[in-house]
């Protein structure tokens, strides 16, 4: 196979590749420790007002550096489920909140949950995250 499209290959975002990111330890630390922080128990963080924010130019290496370290997270920390949702594909932030609530009552542990249909959006996400005994 032409080097070419072995790189293709392995940047696309679906790639399940584990070797490593070239020329992004820095960024992989970076993104390793926020994420560790925010799921190690500690009162020290207000973990409300956490934001991290990944941009660049495209075919820079983000999807795919995610998708790795998320892949290496289970790790250190066993049982920790990961939602992902393409903003891309969504027609607004009304779309978003309803996609993430989906994938967190999809959840194992929330399987008989009911959801009110009074509460919508980000109110609802809030309602269903404050309602789990776990971050996680």
């Amino acid at each position: 196979m032409p080097i070419h499209s072995r790189a293709r290959a392995l940047l696309r975002s679906t790639c399940n590749s584990t070797a490593h990111v070239a020329e992004r330890d820095e960024e992989r630390v970076c993104i390793q420790e926020f994420l560790a922080n925010f799921l190690r128990p500690s009162t020290d963080i207000n973990h409300d007002t956490q934001t991290l924010y990944i941009s660049g130019l495209p075919g820079t290496g983000k999807t795919v550096l995610i998708n790795s370290i998320l892949r290496d997270l289970d790790v250190e920390f066993p049982g920790v489920r990961i939602i992902s949702i393409n903003c891309m594909a969504l027609n607004g932030i009304d779309t978003l909140w309803d996609r993430l609530l989906e994938q967190l009552e999809a959840s194992p542990k929330r399987k008989n949950a009911r959801r009110s249909t009074k509460v919508k959006g980000r109110d609802a996400v809030d309602d269903l995250l404050s309602s789990m005994s776990s971050k996680w």
